[in-house]
């Protein structure tokens, strides 16, 4: 969730007479009617397409800001309850992919008897990076920027905060996906990388 947006100034003409300061006479011409902005004629609109610039055009009323307000959240609390080991107050946001391999990762750590420890120290306001519409799917990636402090030890280990490892910068992309014409407004998320 995270975010992408120039007017010309023109100055008015003067119609002064130069010699006598005056305004001048102003004589009715022909006004030549400038062309209208057409909407985009959704029979022209591809069915599929890939990009911002297309997002927005087949998508006019999509909330931008709001979706990245609540992709920072999302991030924010995925990576928490990941760190904590329990999936469960975030699990409907996960894709199957996902939510398994968040799964394997918190199994893996249990086995070897580790807790892994992370402090968010800073989000950056995420930005939309690219937007795909296929097969009545739209997916968007979402950059992170994050300062953060992650480390394993081991899981009955006591977590000193004064004496915790120096943060990291972590950079990621998240894709978020929702089917274009449901009433829902949450969106799952179905793949993470690092960039």
């Amino acid at each position: 969730p995270h975010a992408d947006h120039g007017d010309k100034d023109t100055a008015a003409p003067s119609v002064m007479a130069e010699e006598t300061q005056q305004p001048a006479p102003v004589s009715p011409e022909p006004t030549r009617a400038e062309p209208a902005t057409a909407e985009p004629n959704p029979d022209d609109i591809p069915a599929q397409g890939r990009g911002l610039a297309y997002l927005r055009t087949v998508e006019p009323d999509f909330d931008e800001a709001g979706f990245l307000d609540g992709a920072a959240r999302a991030y924010e609390m995925i990576l928490t309850a990941f760190a904590g080991g329990d999936l469960s107050g975030v699990r409907g946001f996960l894709g199957e992919d996902v939510a398994a391999g968040f799964d394997a990762a918190i199994a893996a750590h249990q086995s070897d008897g580790q807790q892994l420890v992370t402090r968010i120290l800073r989000l950056d306001r995420p930005a939309l990076d690219d937007a795909r519409i296929e097969a009545d799917m739209i997916s968007l990636d979402v950059r992170f920027r994050a300062e953060l402090i992650s480390f394993t030890c081991a899981q009955d280990a006591v977590i000193d905060e004064d004496a915790l490892p120096a943060p990291a910068t972590a950079h990621d992309v998240w894709t978020f996906a929702r089917p274009r014409d449901t009433q829902d407004p949450n969106w799952t998320l179905v793949a993470t990388h690092s960039a």
